[in-house]
C-alpha cells in the first residue's frame, strides 16, 4: 500500500515538471507580453517601462500564477501524507482522493482560464495589427 502511495505521488510530482506546457509558463509572462507589444506597434516601436500598466498587470499574472502552482504542489504533497498515513481508514484515504482531485481540477480551471486569455490577447493583437487603430494601415 504505502509503495503505491510513494509511486502515484513521485509520478504526480514528476508529470507537474516533465508535462508542463511552456507556453503556459509564467516565468517570461512580461517577455511575451512586451514582444506582443512591439509586434503589434511594428516601426513605431513600443516604449516599454516597467512602470507600464501592462507590465504590471503581467507582473500581477505572473505571481498570481506562482501561488496557484505552490498551493497545488501543497494540496497533493497533503493529500499523499494523508493517503500515506491512512493505514487502511476508507475514510482518509477518500478525503485524499478528493483532496488530490480537486487539486488537479482547480489547477486545470486556471490554466485554462490564462491560456483561452493568451489567445484571445494574441488573436486580437494580430487583427489590430493587419487592419490598424480604426481601420488605419
Amino acid at each position: 500500500m504505502y509503495r503505491l502511495s510513494f509511486i502515484f505521488l513521485g509520478g504526480m510530482l514528476c508529470s507537474i515538471f516533465l508535462f508542463h506546457p511552456n507556453s503556459l509558463s509564467a516565468a517570461n509572462l512580461d517577455e511575451q507580453v512586451g514582444s506582443h507589444l512591439k509586434a503589434a506597434t511594428g516601426d513605431k516601436g513600443a516604449n516599454i517601462q516597467k512602470t507600464d500598466p501592462r507590465i504590471i498587470v503581467a507582473e500581477i499574472i505572473k505571481t498570481l500564477l506562482t501561488v496557484v502552482g505552490m498551493i497545488f504542489i501543497a494540496l497533493m504533497v497533503l493529500a499523499g501524507y494523508w493517503r500515506i498515513t491512512a493505514h487502511g481508514e476508507e475514510d482518509k484515504i477518500g478525503k485524499s482522493n478528493k483532496t488530490m482531485i480537486g487539486a488537479v481540477i482547480g489547477l486545470a480551471i486556471v490554466l485554462m482560464a490564462y491560456s483561452i486569455t493568451l489567445i484571445i490577447a494574441v488573436n486580437v493583437q494580430n487583427v489590430v495589427k493587419e487592419e490598424g487603430t480604426y481601420g488605419e494601415q
